[in-house]
């Protein structure tokens, strides 16, 4: 099973102005998911598309240790989504 972590405040934040928590992630659906790399602040990070439950998400993540640490989580907007839906029938 993947171990995830997060900073407190962000997530706290995300789940006030989101209204989604960063401990949703443990329902992710990795297997389907649509990634796309980008090297930022010296730092590889993940942008991420995929389903938890019914709803698309777009999650942005690196990897620390053995760990997954979220930076955001939010509903994938319309062209996300778009590119999900080719990528699966793809």
């Amino acid at each position: 099973m993947l171990r995830y972590e997060w900073d407190e405040a962000k997530r706290a934040e995300t789940l006030l102005e989101r209204e989604i928590d960063f401990a949703s992630m443990d329902y992710f659906d990795w297997e389907t998911a649509v990634h796309q790399r980008s090297d930022r602040d010296g730092e590889t990070r993940w942008a991420t598309v995929g389903l938890i439950g019914n709803r698309l998400y777009h999650a942005v993540w690196t990897e620390r240790a053995e760990n997954i640490r979220i930076i955001s989580l939010r509903k994938a907007n319309s062209r996300e989504a778009t590119a999900y839906v080719a990528q699966q029938e793809g």
